[in-house]
């Protein structure tokens, strides 16, 4: 998939997909990233669809690492996106985000022909709307298709409600609400951990740098009070490229790509990154 691309090339992918893609230089020096003593095995092949974005184009022509889907689309602010990681062979795929609306992400997903069936994880990178909207009935629009018992990975405060100022502008579903569909496991997690062959997400994100900052009056709910909202639960996927390096593709960053990118300092890296 990025074979033989330079970084003009990587950049017009980064702006196709909307989110940001790092790949490796920048953090660290040479060594594989690792979960405790697991090693994330190489992909020989990665493949990310967007099933929603903040932007549609389908008379844009490819590049040589993006195709692009001619027919009608829904575009709106948010997020989702089918994951794909190919090891030793072997297809593995996940959800990362569920977009703003069920009415926009069900048919791009229909169109897009997303095997449902084939899911081993479905993954939620923070509690905003526009990353969590569609999810609720997306689960129960193929609730005959999801594996039973797919995990749903989460981070810290994944559904704790959030707003700007004097607004609510978040309010996830409740965790009971959703384990109580009968389809997934909600597991919250706080240290880089494996979701499927060849991806991992990135747990807790500290913050490191003095230059990167949080959008200030942000607030979240813990308990009947409004704090500072920190991000430390939003999480990104990693993934590592046969002769490539590690790739990571984020939601919103809210803490900033470096301080994202920070996650390996907790890890074993044999890799180093280089932002793009």
């Amino acid at each position: 998939m990025l074979k033989d691309m330079n970084r003009r090339e990587f950049l017009k992918a980064s702006a196709i997909t909307g989110s940001l893609l790092i790949s490796a230089d920048f953090f660290g020096g040479p060594s594989p990233l690792a979960y405790g003593s697991v090693e994330i095995p190489e992909a020989e092949r990665i493949t990310i669809t967007n099933i929603e974005d903040n932007y549609y184009d389908s008379l844009r022509p490819d590049s040589k690492i993006a195709k692009r889907y001619r027919g009608d689309m829904y575009a709106e602010h948010g997020l989702a996106c089918h994951i794909e990681t190919v090891v030793d062979g072997r297809s593995h795929s996940l959800l990362f985000d569920f977009g703003r609306t069920f009415h926009a992400v069900s048919p791009n997903i229909d169109m897009l022909k997303i095997e449902f069936d084939k899911l081993e994880a479905l993954a939620l990178s923070h509690g905003h709307r526009d990353h969590f909207g569609g999810l609720v009935e997306l689960l129960k629009s193929r609730r005959e298709k999801i594996p039973k018992g797919i995990p749903l990975y989460v981070g810290e405060e994944a559904f704790a409600e959030s707003g700007q100022g004097e607004r609510v502008a978040h309010r996830p579903p409740k965790k009971e609400e959703i384990e109580g569909l009968g389809i997934v496991k909600i597991v919250e997690i706080k240290e880089p951990t494996p979701i499927v062959s060849g991806a991992y997400l990135t747990g807790r994100i500290e913050k490191v740098t003095d230059y990167e900052k949080v959008d200030p009056g942000r607030w979240v709910k813990r308990g009947d009070h409004r704090e500072p909202e920190t991000f430390v639960g939003e999480q990104s996927v990693v993934l590592t490229l046969k002769g490539k390096g590690l790739v990571v593709f984020t939601g919103c960053a809210h803490l900033g790509v470096v301080n994202t990118g920070k996650f390996q300092d907790r890890c074993r890296i044999d890799c180093s990154i280089e932002i793009l």
